[in-house]
């Protein structure tokens, strides 16, 4: 079903004049900025509590470090 949805939407955006597409490009763009902006600020809030806890760690290892990836 999304997959169809997302189908319209696209379909859409080509029917679209130059300027409303414009006006879609900000809007998404606008979106992942402030998506980026909250991930960044959940993980702050975990790695706060992980440090008042004593739970959070530092390595320099590549290998622990790729665990977490």
């Amino acid at each position: 079903m999304k997959s169809m949805i997302f189908d319209k939407v696209v379909d859409a955006t080509y029917k679209l004049t130059v300027e409303e597409t414009l006006e879609i490009k900000q809007l998404l763009e606008h979106n992942i900025i402030e998506a980026k902006k909250e991930d960044i600020y959940k993980n702050y809030k975990i790695s706060s509590k992980q440090e008042r806890n004593g739970t959070l760690t530092f390595s320099s290892d590549i290998k622990s470090l790729n665990c977490f990836l």
